[in-house]
C-alpha cells in the first residue's frame, strides 16, 4: 500500500512538472520581429490609388539601439504588398527611413534617394518573402513626420515614390521610389499601421517609455478610413496599450518584459 501511494505520488509530480512545462511553452515569446500592436484602418473601395499621405507622431526615449520600427502603413496597390516607416537602427547604420514591396525583384526596381541604397533579396536571403526596397539613413529624432507616397504609370508597370517631411527641422526628404510590377493600382481596403521590435536578439529587461500617434492615412487626398481596429499578436509580450482619440491611434509602448 505504501509502494502504491508513493507511486502515485511520484506520478502526480511528474504530471505536474509536464502541465508547468507545456504551459511554459505556451507562453513563451515567439521569435523576433515583435508587433507590439498592430492597427488595421478599413476603407471604402478605391479602385485607382494615386496618393497617400500619413502622419505619426512619436514622443519619449526612442534612439539608436531600440530597434524599433515604426511603420504607419502596410497595404497593398493592386495585388502587391508594401510598407513603409522609420527605424531606429538600419542595418547597422544608424535611423533612417525605409519604404519596402513584396513580389520579385531586381536592384533596378528601386531608385533610392542621394545617399541612399536598394535592397533587392529572395525569400531565401531574406526569410521574410521576395522584396525589393530602398533605404535612406536620416537622423530622426522623436517629433511629427509626415510621409506621402505618389504613383505613376511606368511601363506597364507602376512607378511609386515616397517622401517624407520633418517637421522639427522643416525639411522635405525624398526616400526613392519602388517600381510595382502591376498596372491595376486598386487600393487595399484594409492597411495597418504597427510598431515593432525587430533584431537578432530577443530583449530582456525593460523596454523604455515611448508613444506613437497615428494620424488615420488619407487616399488620393479626401479618402479616409470608415472604421480601425487595434490587436496584438499572439506570443508578443504585452509591452503596449492603445487609446483612440478623436483623429488619431495613441500607442503607449513600455515597461519590463515579463520572463518566458
Amino acid at each position: 500500500m505504501i509502494k502504491r501511494r508513493t507511486w502515485l505520488i511520484g506520478l502526480t509530480g511528474v504530471l505536474i512538472a509536464l502541465v508547468a512545462a507545456a504551459s511554459a511553452i505556451a507562453e513563451s515569446w515567439r521569435p523576433l520581429p515583435w508587433h507590439l500592436v498592430d492597427h488595421t484602418w478599413r476603407y471604402p473601395p478605391i479602385p485607382e490609388f494615386q496618393q497617400l499621405s500619413a502622419q505619426v507622431d512619436i514622443r519619449g526615449q526612442l534612439g539608436p539601439g531600440s530597434n524599433v520600427y515604426i511603420a504607419p502603413l502596410y497595404g497593398k496597390i493592386g495585388t502587391v504588398p508594401f510598407y513603409f516607416g522609420m527605424q531606429t537602427d538600419l542595418g547597422g547604420k544608424g535611423p533612417g527611413f525605409i519604404f519596402s514591396r513584396w513580389g520579385q525583384a531586381t536592384r533596378d526596381d528601386g531608385h533610392p534617394a542621394p545617399g541612399g541604397w536598394v535592397d533587392a533579396l529572395t525569400d531565401s536571403q531574406s526569410g521574410e518573402g521576395d522584396f525589393a526596397g530602398v533605404r535612406l539613413s536620416y537622423p530622426w529624432t522623436p517629433g511629427l513626420y509626415s510621409f506621402r507616397m505618389r504613383a505613376r504609370p511606368e511601363d506597364g508597370a507602376t512607378r511609386v515614390e515616397l517622401e517624407v517631411f520633418d517637421h522639427q527641422r522643416g525639411r522635405l526628404i525624398d526616400v526613392g521610389s519602388l517600381r510595382f510590377p502591376t498596372a491595376t493600382t486598386a487600393f487595399s481596403p484594409d492597411a495597418t499601421g504597427f510598431v515593432e521590435i525587430y533584431g537578432k536578439r530577443t530583449p530582456t529587461g525593460s523596454v523604455a517609455p515611448f508613444s506613437v500617434t497615428f494620424k488615420p492615412p488619407l487616399v488620393n487626398g479626401v479618402v479616409q478610413p470608415s472604421d480601425g481596429r487595434s490587436w496584438t499578436p499572439k506570443g508578443v509580450p504585452p509591452l503596449a496599450r492603445t487609446a483612440k482619440a478623436a483623429d488619431s491611434v495613441v500607442i503607449e509602448v513600455g515597461g519590463m518584459i515579463p520572463s518566458q
